[in-house]
């Protein structure tokens, strides 16, 4: 199991510099695949490397992400982009943490929003419900 939680890890925190090498940053769903693949596995520092500073203040805790302790993306939605900002709605399954607003709850929808930053790189801000 550890094994395997380590692969995805690597897995997840290389797609992002392979994208830059070939001088193709990543699109916001490629983002937001590689944030779910960590987050599977509850990597929340590989998780972190495709989030802005304020996502990660805002929704990064010990032992959970935004209440949950991790998820797995079941589903994807279009891309939806408003200049540099783009929106994609996601359903998971996931564990939620017991102080959670969603616990017990074993599966949830919601956005998750990226912005562009100074370097044309996509990253993720938020999680809005609605």
């Amino acid at each position: 199991m550890k094994k395997i939680r380590c692969f995805f890890s690597l897995l997840a925190v290389c797609i992002l510099p392979v994208f830059s090498a070939c001088g193709t940053s990543p699109k916001p769903v490629d983002v937001t695949k590689s944030f779910f693949t960590a987050f599977q596995s509850s990597d929340y520092e590989a998780m972190k490397n495709f989030c802005t500073d304020s996502c990660i203040d805002s929704f990064f805790h010990k032992g959970d992400v935004d209440g949950m302790v991790w998820a797995k993306l079941t589903d994807i939605g279009e891309e939806t982009f408003d200049g540099d900002k783009c929106s994609i709605s996601v359903s998971v399954k996931m564990e939620t943490d017991e102080n959670s607003a969603l616990y017990p709850d074993t599966e949830t929808s919601f956005f998750v929003v990226l912005i562009k930053d100074k370097n044309g790189s996509w990253l993720i801000d938020d999680f809005p419900t609605g």
